[in-house]
């Protein structure tokens, strides 16, 4: 007797030549760009799931299938654009002339070109604070992050200080902390500076933490 040979598991079909883990991924980042929208357009609470859906074009399901909540997308929006912005920041750091001065200057001004879209600065400075321990912890990490890449661009002048890495620390966070709101009131105030007059503030304040650095730091 002959058994009926049983066909083998198959995946899901592709459809129009792509897999199915790359549809996924393309909703995902439709959700993000619609999270983007809203979130720095009318404010994290106005971000339901219907309301992205509707932004992304996308049904319910298809909002589930990446985001167990509008908290979860919230984080993926701010991971998304600080990551952008903080790539940009490393790379013009890296370009800029060997001067603590110049790669402030090119530092900041990426920061800053950011933050002139109402749409980051809003999602980024604003709508993130207070919701939950959840994004807190994001946030503080990657504020922690930005201080670091601040502190490690005055490279030796800050290696001879010899801080303690606690306060190297605190010392970053104190100058993101500056920039941070420095941005913030200025998307707030209709971005009545220019964005030199907003670099040169910046490239001042840091330019005063480097001279208050214990003696012999130069």
């Amino acid at each position: 007797m002959t058994l009926p040979v049983s066909a083998p598991p198959t995946l899901e079909r592709p459809y129009g030549g792509r897999e199915h883990d790359v549809r996924v991924s393309e909703r995902r980042e439709r959700f993000i760009q619609a999270g983007v929208r809203l979130i720095g357009s009318a404010g994290y609470r106005a971000a339901t799931v219907r309301a992205l859906c509707a932004e992304a074009g996308l049904s319910n399901r298809y909002f589930y299938e990446s985001f167990d909540s509008t908290e979860a997308l919230l984080m993926a929006v701010y991971q998304r654009l600080m990551g952008e912005c903080q790539a940009g920041i490393l790379t013009a750091m890296q370009q800029a002339a060997p001067d603590i001065d110049a790669m402030a200057a090119a530092g900041v001004r990426v920061f800053f070109e950011h933050a002139r879209d109402p749409l980051f600065a809003r999602a980024t400075l604003l709508e993130v604070m207070g919701v939950s321990p959840a994004v807190d912890a994001v946030y503080q990490e990657n504020i922690r992050v930005f201080g670091r890449m601040i502190i490690g661009g005055a490279g030796p002048v800050v290696t001879a200080a010899g801080l303690p890495e606690e306060q190297l620390d605190m010392l970053g966070l104190s100058l993101v902390g500056a920039l941070a709101y420095a941005a913030m009131h200025w998307m707030l105030d209709g971005y009545r500076l220019t964005l030199d007059q907003m670099v040169e503030n910046a490239v001042r304040i840091i330019g005063g933490m480097v001279a208050g650095l214990p003696q012999g730091a130069s």
